[in-house]
This record gives C-alpha cells, structure tokens and sequence, in this order.
C-alpha cells in the first residue's frame, strides 16, 4: 500500500520496493537544481519521441511545456554534477556489475560558431575531418555481453594538452573513493599511458590502468643490475635497458608468457605478455614528472614500469579476418593466472561497446543537434541524454519487443528496440507532481533595446610542451 504525500513539489512513495527505474528517475529529479520540472519533461520526450529526434523543439511536441521553455531550461538550468555521479554510482552498486570502466572522448562539431567559447581542433569521423569542436570525456561501467549497452557515470568537457588525462585522474579518483574497492579503467591509445600511470601510483589511487599502445611505441627493458660502483664513481646508474620496440619488424626480445583461449566473438585468442617494460619520459615534453632540479641538486627521471600485452584474435566481429593490438597494463602481470589475463584482455574487447553508444546518441538521440552558444548548456544537454540512455539500460527488460517484420528476433534488446517500446510503459513510471504555467512562446527581443554583437573567441588549434 503507497501514499502520496507532497514534499518539495515531489510525489514519493511509502513503499522501499518501488523499480530501479523509479527511484533513478527520482533521484535525477532531486539532481536538477532549476528548472527542473523543464529539464525533467525533456528527458523524457527523448525516449517518448517516434523515431530519431531531430532537436529540442520537435521534443517539445510531445510534452506539456512549450519548446521556449525547454530552450530556456537548457540555457540556464543547472544539474547537481555530483548528486548525478551517486545516482550512476549507485545504480552500479545495485546491478553488481564488475568494477571495469572505459574512459573515452567523443567530440560535437561546432564549426560556423564564432561566439562560442572553448573550442579546439578535433578530428571527427567520417568525412567532416578536422573542425572546431567541443570534446566531452564520458565515463562508463561496462555492462556484460558484446552489444550497445554500457552504463554512463559521468560526463567532463575537457580541453587539449593534457586536460583530458588530468580530468581521467580526477574522476578515477572520486570514483574508486566513492566504491571503496579497486576499479579498472580501459583508455584508447590517444591518452598518454605514462602520464596515467605515474600520476594514479603519485596520488596512491587504488586503480588499475589499461590502455592501448601506438604500433610505433618504443618500451625499454629494465637494466641489469650493476656491479658495485667504484668509490669515485660520478655517474648514475643505467635507467634503461634493451629496446622493446612494438612495430612489426621491430626489435623487441621473446614474450615472458603466452595465454591462449576461445572467444564467441572473437575466435581463438591469443595474450603474449612482456613484463617489466618502462617507458621513457622527457621532462621538455612531460612536465607532469616534476621540476628538474629542487634545491640545485638534478632529480632523476621518474621510472615508470608496467606490462605490455599483445591480443591477438582469429576475427573481428562482422569479419572473417583477424588483427592484433598492444596493451599497457599498470598491474604487474609477472606470473599470473590465466583468468587476470582474460579479465585484463576482456576489458580492453569490451571497450568497443562505447563506440556503439556514441553512435546511437548522435545518430537517434541527437546528441550533436542541439546548437547553443554557451558550452554550459551543451554540458547539461549532454547529460539529460546519459540520462535518458540510463532510463533505456533500467527498461530494457521490462519491455516487449516491437520488431519490424524484416527484423530478427533478439535476447537482448538493443537501445533503438528499447526506445520504441518504452512510450507506454513510462507512463506508469515515477513523476513529478505540479506542474507551474505552461508557456505558449517567448516574449522575443525588448523594442527599442539594439543588442550588441557578441564576442569572437579564437579556436585553439595547437598546444605547448607547458601545457601538456
């Protein structure tokens, strides 16, 4: 037996049982600061709306606010950032999934936006190659099973130089702090693997660090101990060793352990691991090592160690032939079982799901369709769309498939399917109660009041060694 009561314009429930979906929808109605009825009603015409959505004011179409309001609510409405990260971070916690997130960054095309501020050279995909963008760092919990499905944690906009490397640290650091256990984290190979490592084991985070490697990257084997220095010796030891250099050809020694498996989707597997490896930093390009003399004495270059793997798998999905990859692991492999092999090379195949995530954000959720001004109101728009991703990964088995007819029946469900499906089911789900004036158009421009022309903001196209 519920009742409803009314408290801080929010219909709770006496009962503790109600559905996942429902007290996530709660919780991210508590996250919105202002203009939260606005903000709330537009999240949901993203999953209500037939077919692709076009922009926020086609949502407004199925909705009770007016498509100013919701222009208005995107301007300046503001989301608790963080009560959003512990809304994501406890649903983890309620789905027992694998502590294994992927770190990557997506870009939005802003080219013909002068005024805009923040803005940098990106190259995107397809054939808009490189144009003046905003790029987000998006946060994820990788959810079992090769599909679309992943389940958002958080959201950054990040600059060039090493911005989205010291934004990665930060949000590991709240994360792992927040679950109080050791989490993995999966990047791409365009974050710096050394800058990653040395600055989590600096900070003593509790974390593990996987991340793709160049083909063109040259490692170093540790050296050999020396013999003892002569008394009068003057010189520092040997930092590194032998070259370890990934190219094809390259010149690198014999792998310390070879692990071989059977994936469904990948066909034979095949793990060489190599350990310990080191890179080698240059304090002109890595100012992140610290300063090079304190006190007039010369400080040494951090070493940083770790593992490399090579994957090598028998097909590609969608494909019958095979490819192979390199990956750096901050954990040291040196003697492991064959199930951490597995996991870490799991980790690093289950990144791609990402990929199918962005895509259907951009090409259903209209994610890069919203043009504004302020990179403010992008932040928040971006993140009514994680949302609205969310609600679609708590709904998906609660839901029965609406097929086409030249569509093939499926176990699971993939987001598009779900979306379809969900428009009356959510009819029944947690909403707010009250609603204020519903308004019918915007009063337009003041007479008489001439508006000044906005500032232009330079796009930043290069970054310095000090800003690295």
């Amino acid at each position: 037996m519920s009742a409803t009561t009314r408290k801080d314009n929010v219909r709770t429930s006496a009962t503790t049982t109600r559905p996942p979906l429902d007290r996530y929808r709660e919780a991210f109605y508590g996250a919105c600061s202002t203009y939260s009825d606005s903000l709330f009603d537009l999240t949901d015409a993203l999953l209500t709306t037939p077919g692709p959505v076009c922009c926020p004011a086609h949502l407004s179409l199925e909705a009770d606010v007016g498509h100013c309001a919701f222009y208005k609510a995107l301007a300046r409405g503001t989301l608790d950032t963080d009560g959003l990260r512990r809304a994501q971070l406890g649903l983890f916690t309620e789905m027992r999934l694998t502590p294994v997130f992927t770190v990557d960054c997506t870009a939005v095309a802003r080219p013909d936006s002068p005024t805009s501020p923040g803005r940098h050279m990106h190259h995107l995909s397809g054939r808009l190659g490189r144009q003046p963008a905003w790029c987000y760092q998006v946060i994820c919990a990788q959810v079992p099973g090769h599909n679309s499905w992943n389940l958002p944690i958080e959201v950054v906009r990040v600059g060039l130089g090493s911005a989205k490397e010291l934004a990665a640290l930060a949000s590991m650091e709240e994360i792992s702090r927040e679950l109080g256990r050791h989490c993995t984290f999966v990047f791409d190979a365009g974050y710096s693997s050394a800058q990653l490592t040395f600055l989590a084991r600096q900070r003593g985070l509790d974390v593990s660090v996987i991340v793709r490697l160049s083909s063109y990257q040259v490692m170093y084997e540790a050296p050999a101990a020396p013999a003892a220095p002569a008394p009068d010796a003057k010189s520092r030891p040997r930092a590194y060793g032998p070259r370890f250099e990934l190219k094809d050809d390259g010149q690198r020694r014999g792998p310390d352990a070879t692990y071989a498996w059977t994936e469904s989707s990948y066909g034979d597997v095949v793990v060489s691991i190599t350990a310990p490896l080191r890179m080698k930093a240059l304090r002109e390009k890595s100012p992140w090592l610290g300063p090079r003399y304190v006190d007039g004495h010369s400080m040494p270059i951090p070493k940083t160690d770790g593992t490399v793997l090579e994957v090598a798998v028998g097909k590609l999905p969608g494909s019958s032939k095979g490819g192979h990859l390199w990956l750096w692991s901050s954990t040291s492999l040196d003697g492991a079982a064959e199930d951490q092999v597995r996991a870490v090379a799991r980790a690093y195949l289950h990144r791609f799901d990402i990929e199918h995530m962005f895509r259907f954000l951009k090409q259903t959720l209209a994610l890069g369709e919203y043009s504004c001004q302020q990179p403010e109101s992008f932040d928040t728009w971006f993140n009514l769309v994680l949302v609205a991703f969310t609600q679609l990964l708590l709904a998906r088995g609660d839901v029965e498939d609406q097929r086409l007819p030249w569509e093939k029946a499926r176990v699971t469900l993939s987001p598009g399917r779900v979306r379809r499906a969900l428009k009356h089911p959510l009819h029944d789900a947690w909403r707010p109660v009250g609603r204020g004036f519903v308004p019918t158009g915007g009063r337009g421009a003041a007479k008489g009041v001439a508006q000044r022309p906005r500032a232009r903001h330079p796009v930043t196209r290069a970054v310095t060694a000090a800003g690295r």
